[in-house]
């Protein structure tokens, strides 16, 4: 009897150590779910307040834009007066004469006149690429005739 006293009471204490053990560690889970949830809280209740933020600047923003769109309404009817304005006086001065039109180069720009600021630069820009031999076999005898072209 003395053996399944002993025994008992060996088992009763491994039971007891366990529950003690699990004890704590739920105690522990308990605790680290508390601060969980608290930090969740606060940052939930930040999350409240940006947004309400957010909504006062879109309607901040929204009537913003609201004033805008009445500016541009304002500019577009005096615009439209001055351009009836121009009109009226452009029919009262009559025809004009047509300026001349400009002649167009190969890309549909403007030509510019030679002058001699832009044959200095392409005397210059020749005689750099020539040095740098760009500019070997017939095409040498082609740039050497266009810088002595230049330089006359």
């Amino acid at each position: 009897m003395s053996d399944l006293k002993s025994l008992l009471e060996e088992r009763r204490t491994m039971v007891d150590t366990k529950a003690t053990t699990y004890r704590e560690a739920r105690d522990g889970h308990n605790e680290k779910a508390r601060t969980a949830r608290t930090a969740r809280d606060e940052l939930s209740g930040e999350v409240r307040e940006l947004i309400t933020e957010v909504k006062q600047q879109r309607e901040v923003r929204e009537q913003l834009n609201e004033i805008v769109r009445s500016k541009k309404e304002v500019r577009k009817e005096a615009t439209d007066r001055v351009r009836s304005a121009r009109s009226k006086i452009e029919e009262s001065r009559g025809p004009q004469p047509q300026q001349e039109e400009q002649p167009f180069g190969r890309r549909g720009r403007r030509e510019r006149p030679v002058t001699l600021h832009s044959l200095r630069r392409d005397l210059d820009r020749l005689e750099r690429e020539f040095e740098q031999g760009r500019h070997t076999g017939k095409n040498e005898k082609k740039v050497m005739e266009r810088m002595k072209s230049i330089q006359k």
